[in-house]
């Protein structure tokens, strides 16, 4: 069996605590519907998911044609991250609060 380093273990951990602080402060201060939050929830996980898909059909191949430590493998890391969870978002509408927009 594999040992797991307690320091690697502790980052998600600690990341979920922080995210979750940072959503109850805003919830206080601010103020939002529990739809938002879920519908935010599916977005991310959508995200994730049009993520693995694409990884697991294209990955592999732009490895093998240029390398793993390439620019396409870079560019196709980087626009997923960026692009997916933004479409998700555009596409539930979950932009900024309209009174947020006028700040």
């Amino acid at each position: 069996m594999q040992e797991i380093d307690p320091i690697l273990l502790l980052q998600p951990i600690l990341s979920f605590v922080i995210a979750t602080g940072i959503l109850l402060y805003w919830w206080r201060t601010r103020g939002f519907r529990a739809v938002a939050l879920f519908l935010g929830a599916g977005a991310y996980f959508i995200a994730i998911a049009a993520k693995g898909v694409i990884n697991y059909t294209a990955y592999q191949s732009i490895v093998s044609a240029f390398g793993a430590r390439s620019v396409p493998v870079a560019l196709l890391l980087g626009l997923e991250t960026v692009l997916l969870p933004h479409e998700s978002i555009r596409r539930a509408s979950l932009g900024p609060h309209p009174k947020e927009e006028d700040k």
